[in-house]
């Protein structure tokens, strides 16, 4: 998982470590972090297991499938969104052949090849034909039997029994490799010359093993997470160069990894905690030989660190170990592999006039600088030399600074957002200054952009809003009147990515082509 790992012994038994504060490691009710790996007593038979953000599932040897961890978005399957320290079962499924955790939603398919999804689905990741979560596993329609699944965080992945690949959910970097950036909320093939054999979902990357064994990489790439040699996105499948007869790929946040015949170990992408297990922090953007890992069979890749397991079933693990999940016994990071014996964290950054902000990995939004308008979100106006969090924020997937306000994306869609107001760029229907986050009026938004006084809002369905300043034009509606909620931005369609100067926006659409508005004092509309 993103920080935690589990492992199914000979005997059954599912053991556990790292970061439990969910009660994702299914062994005790103090979500205390783990260093060292566990079983989770009076539970066995287990012959699979799948680890998310903050849940576990396990597969049985009887079919039935088992989750335990957080169920905010109704992941665990059991009718309820409460937490469980405990594995509890999941109705309906009686005969799984394969589970597998996406970051917050889950899948199985049964012996027949149909396949069943659960959990979050703000950008149709359950392929279910709606957006809506789901508690308890719903049945996906239109597909033939398959024989594989993965997820990341928004898109879903499959392989049906003849070697064709469907996809759907969420595409904004591409990860669904059609070509485009938009959200699927059914299947939808996905063209290959050659049959594929697996697959496998990264945070917002997609992988591919093909028959012949090639193996394939298409979405975001900024870290070279692609391995194609470059840090450019894909929207289409690309050949992994230097990757010769791959038998399994795995993708984590901004890194892969690969096994190849033979028993080597590969891995490429971001590597800032060590997690490409390289013996440095370089990035890599071709796949490179890991040393020192064994005669690998499987390799699993978790937000920023890998775990491998070698021929004689003994794991090694590397990269971020600041939960303990690389299951050494210590919180040290590794940039090369460790055993395992005996068998915090930020990830975006925006920075405004005088005041910086930070969204860690589990959701919270921090926040240091100037705050004079209520731009840091702590309920004070006080400035702070060392970071506080922002009050009452949790599961934030994006963050962006305007000049003296701050805006935040939750995992819903829902956007919050706080500090200066004096031209209604909050979107709270107000031009009062808040020191706490506010809601704006917009669903559906996947990407927030700030600029002096006015806010950008990129919806999932690629149009644009905005609110805020006007004077200039900023918020592209064709006027100069400010508005205190969001306007839609006329004649954008299919938008994949925004951004804001001091009083001018941008937007870049899917055919490539850039549009601005807004002022042009220094010919910054091109």
């Amino acid at each position: 998982g993103s920080y935690h790992s589990l492992a199914v012994d000979d005997s059954g038994m599912v053991w556990s470590w790292g970061r439990n504060d969910f009660g994702q490691l299914g062994r005790d009710e103090s979500h205390m972090n783990h260093e060292n790996p566990a079983p989770i007593l009076d539970f066995a038979f287990a012959v699979e297991v799948s680890a998310g953000v903050r849940h576990s599932l396990a597969r049985l040897a009887d079919g039935t499938v088992w989750a335990w961890g957080d169920n905010g978005h109704g992941q665990l399957g059991d009718g309820t969104n409460d937490t469980h320290d405990w594995p509890v079962q999941v109705p309906v499924i009686a005969t799984a052949k394969k589970v597998v955790a996406g970051r917050w939603h889950s899948m199985a398919i049964v012996a027949d090849g149909r396949l069943l999804t659960w959990g979050y689905n703000a950008y149709g990741q359950l392929g279910d034909g709606t957006t809506n979560d789901r508690n308890t596993p719903t049945w996906v329609g239109g597909l033939p039997p398959l024989r594989d699944v993965s997820g990341g965080f928004a898109h879903t992945l499959a392989v049906d029994s003849t070697g064709s690949m469907w996809v759907w959910g969420g595409g904004v970097y591409g990860q669904l490799g059609l070509g485009e950036d938009y959200f699927h909320n059914t299947p939808t093939p996905l063209p290959m010359p050659v049959p594929v054999s697996s697959v496998s979902a990264g945070d917002g990357h997609s992988l591919a093993v093909r028959w012949e064994s090639t193996g394939l990489a298409w979405g975001d790439n900024v870290s070279g997470q692609l391995g194609d040699g470059t840090t450019t996105d894909r929207l289409t499948p690309q050949l992994i160069q230097d990757l010769a007869s791959p038998v399994c790929l795995s993708g984590g946040f901004d890194h892969s990894a690969a096994v190849t015949v033979g028993g080597v170990a590969w891995t490429w992408g971001g590597n800032t905690y060590g997690q490409l297990g390289t013996g440095d922090n370089d990035a890599r953007l071709l796949p490179t030989a890991v040393s020192n890992a064994g005669e690998a069979s499987r390799v699993a890749c978790g937000w920023n660190h890998t775990i491998g397991l070698d021929a004689i079933s003994e794991l090694h693990a590397t990269g971020f170990n600041g939960y303990g999940q690389l299951g050494d016994g210590t919180t040290i990071d590794r940039n090369a592999p460790v055993p395992v014996p005996d068998f915090d964290d930020v990830i975006a950054i925006a920075a405004g006039y005088n005041h910086t902000l930070a969204l860690r990995a589990d959701g919270t939004v921090w926040a240091w600088g100037n705050n004079n308008s209520g731009q840091l979100g702590d309920g004070t106006w006080i400035s702070s030399t060392t970071p506080v969090r922002v009050s009452g924020l949790s599961h934030v997937i994006a963050i962006a600074a305007g000049a003296d306000h701050s805006i935040a994306v939750g995992v819903d869609g829902a956007v919050y957002a706080w500090g200066s107001n004096l031209y209604g760029q909050l979107g709270n229907g107000t031009t009062t200054d808040s020191n706490v986050p506010t809601p704006v009026s917009i669903t559906s938004v996947v990407e927030v952009a700030g600029g002096f006084g006015f806010t950008l809002f990129r919806k999932a369905d690629g149009t644009v809003w905005a609110a805020g300043r006007n004077a200039d034009g900023e918020l592209g509606n064709g006027t100069n009147v400010d508005s205190t909620v969001p306007v839609q931005v006329t004649g954008i369609e299919r938008a994949v990515r925004i951004a804001a100067g001091l009083f001018h926006g941008m937007v870049r659409i899917a055919d490539g082509s850039v549009l601005t508005w807004g002022s042009n004092s220094d010919g910054q509309l091109g």
